[in-house]
């Protein structure tokens, strides 16, 4: 286990850039999020990480994409666009891509720097802090896994405003 900075800003994407290039110096970084996420804040993130080129890797929103196909979809569509070890890995969204984008850090080229920036209430909360990342399989939830800390995670309350009822509540529980 590391020791990592967690951020809680509103508005915080303003911040993520500065946040970035106080750890690394690069001009590329990796996004996987889920389409509910890229659909509301792809420009604002793009917008805010200045001169960094930024390349999103989509996945379907849902606990369905916390799977080994999704996994391996990710990892050959990082690597078709040119990920390397040095390059910075980006989860931006729930839980689901949390797990999912952290695990594949911890694997792909054994260990990719990556921070977190949730977006639902239970990722801000739990899912984004203690370094689990893992997915499921047919068999049960979290089957396969490690402990792998992010770089630094970014909380900014501000995109609690878009969730329902029922994902706040779920957070709450």
């Amino acid at each position: 286990m590391q020791d990592y900075e967690i951020y809680i800003e509103e508005n915080g994407l303003v911040n993520l850039y500065k946040h970035i290039k106080a750890i690394y110096h690069l001009d590329r970084v990796f996004v996987v999020t889920d389409q509910n996420v890229y659909n509301l804040y792809h420009e604002a993130l793009e917008r805010n990480l200045l001169e960094l080129k930024v390349s999103f890797v989509v996945v379907e929103p849902g606990e369905k994409s916390k799977s080994l196909k999704t996994y391996q979809e990710v990892i050959s569509k990082l690597i078709k666009l040119g990920i390397k070890r040095n390059h910075l890995l980006i989860a931006f969204g729930g839980g689901v891509v949390g797990d999912l984008t952290g695990f594949v850090a911890a694997t792909l080229y054994r260990r990719l720097p990556y921070i977190q920036v949730p977006t639902t209430l239970l990722s801000m909360v739990d899912s984004s802090i203690g370094g689990k990342v893992g997915i499921d399989l047919p068999e049960g939830k979290n089957l396969i896994g490690s402990f792998y800390d992010p770089e630094l995670v970014l909380i900014d309350p501000s995109f609690l405003k878009t969730l329902s009822r029922r994902e706040y509540a779920n957070g709450l529980a």
